[in-house]
């Protein structure tokens, strides 16, 4: 709906009513608040049937109308199907004080669809208005039929689901809570996979940070090993090197050695020679 046909409704409705009896507006934009509601309300203490389909409207906005429609006979006042309302309930004690015990006297059916509101507070208000029903509806979503009847409950077959309560009692089923609880479950059970889906991520993260960390040990090792490897060998080369020099070196003395043991054994000879023939010419003489 237009902005500016939605404002000049609301002005036109505050300023040049007064007698209205019947009052039926539909915003889904959420243009009405409650000050829009006790303005026109407040100008018209007659109406005696209201249906209000805004999604922004309190609690105020109907303790507004209680206020000033005392002969109100029917009063609904409706949220979004996808999205709760804002009525929760407060209007109950409004209605359960003593000085307002005797009001409305024609009021005999509230219509609170797609509202908040706990059973508590329909039961109290019901126990002490035997003429008052109150009929409460939600959104059945597929899921929670499609769960539901897997469970073997089978559901109305509509979008919307009502309760109805009267004197502190749900007649027939309480459908409303039914489906809301069923509804609390499957959003647990959501909330608890992606938990532990979170929980399934972090853990693998912890491994391929674990993993890495291994790897990054391994890789330091391996490098300690690798260079521990060259400077063994680097060792065993310095030796080798050094082993081939002094071989070279202690060659030739080798040589020297063995000249000087053959020209000695060879002076051994020649003496040995020459004593041999001193001794044959000394025993010639002799003879």
């Amino acid at each position: 709906m237009n902005h500016s046909f939605i404002s000049s409704m609301k002005t036109s409705l505050k300023l040049h009513t007064g007698f209205l009896k019947r009052l039926w507006l539909s915003d889904r934009d959420g243009n009405f608040s409650d000050g829009d509601v006790r303005a026109i309300v407040a100008r018209n203490h007659l109406l005696r049937d209201i249906n209000l389909y805004a999604p922004k409207l309190t609690d105020k906005a109907l303790i507004a109308i209680l206020k000033h429609c005392r002969s109100v006979g029917l009063v609904g006042i409706h949220g979004l199907p996808s999205t709760n309302g804002c009525i929760k309930g407060h209007f109950v004690d409004f209605m359960n004080r003593r000085e307002n015990q005797r009001e409305w006297p024609l009021l005999n059916e509230l219509r609170l669809d797609n509202q908040p509101i706990e059973e508590a507070r329909m039961r109290s208000v019901t126990e002490k208005r035997h003429r008052l029903e109150i009929r409460q509806s939600i959104a059945l979503t597929s899921t929670v039929a499609g769960a539901l009847s897997n469970a073997g409950v089978n559901m109305p077959g509509a979008e919307h689901i009502a309760t109805k309560w009267c004197r502190g009692h749900v007649v027939g089923i309480d459908w409303v809570a039914l489906v809301r609880r069923e509804q609390a479950r499957l959003d647990d059970l959501k909330q608890l996979a992606i938990q532990l889906q979170k929980e399934m991520l972090q853990r693998i993260r912890q491994m391929i940070d674990e993993k890495h960390r291994k790897q990054e040990e391994d890789d330091i090792l391996d490098e300690d090993r690798r260079e521990r490897d060259r400077i063994r060998l680097l060792v065993n080369s310095a030796h080798s090197d050094t082993e081939e020099t002094g071989s070279e070196e202690t060659g030739p003395e080798e040589s020297c050695s063995e000249a000087e043991e053959s020209g000695d054994d060879g002076l051994n000879d020649l003496d040995t020679r020459r004593l041999g023939s001193y001794e044959d010419t000394t025993e010639e003489g002799d003879s």
